[in-house]
């Protein structure tokens, strides 16, 4: 009986300890607090292939709390967003395609979270990880929040009019469930 209730303490004490460091977690600061999620390439799709002028691409990943989100309305506590960060290669016909994984920045909101941070974007988090998911020690947060701080009308979130205005103009349910099996199917 003793082994059963010290097995079941230890447990219950990993599975709290575990799911406070999970996203969409309270009172985070920038950095290691903010984990980066496994599997969050099976996320539904925010918007996929944004080129950038510097040579990446970039694909953005929602987990299902920030789905339920409406146009014109701020993202709930607990939303994540995972942004995958491609170097780019020739794709043989003058045009660039996606190379290897380069880094990837998550953020996450969350009641108080990022509020030790010098430039306020509301209740996010953020965290950096190079391509093999190990935390980039040596990230700037002030500068991930200097871009996104003059989107506080979209609660902080790049392409926050084109994600809803897809949405719309292809009539998906707010979880946009059918948006996710099509990018998964299509590669879109």
């Amino acid at each position: 009986m003793k082994k059963y209730l010290i097995g079941s303490t230890l447990l219950a004490s990993f599975i709290v300890i575990g799911c406070a460091s999970t996203t969409g977690s309270n009172n985070l600061k920038d950095g290691a607090d903010v984990a980066l999620p496994k599997n969050y390439e099976s996320w539904p799709v925010f918007i996929k292939d944004i080129e950038k002028s510097n040579g990446e691409i970039r694909d953005i990943y929602v987990n299902q709390v920030g789905t339920k989100a409406k146009k014109g309305e701020a993202f709930a506590n607990g939303s994540s967003f995972v942004m995958a960060i491609y170097k780019t290669k020739d794709d043989g016909y003058g045009g660039k395609q996606k190379g290897d994984l380069a880094k990837v920045f998550v953020m996450t909101k969350g009641k108080g979270n990022g509020s030790q941070a010098k430039i306020n974007n509301g209740d996010w988090a953020y965290g950096a990880y190079n391509a093999q998911g190990e935390l980039i020690k040596d990230t700037n947060y002030d500068g991930c929040r200097g871009c996104h701080a003059p989107l506080a009308d979209k609660d902080y979130i790049f392409h926050y009019d084109q994600y809803f205005d897809q949405k719309v103009s292809l009539n998906l349910p707010h979880d946009h469930s059918v948006l996710a099996a099509y990018s998964a199917a299509t590669g879109k």
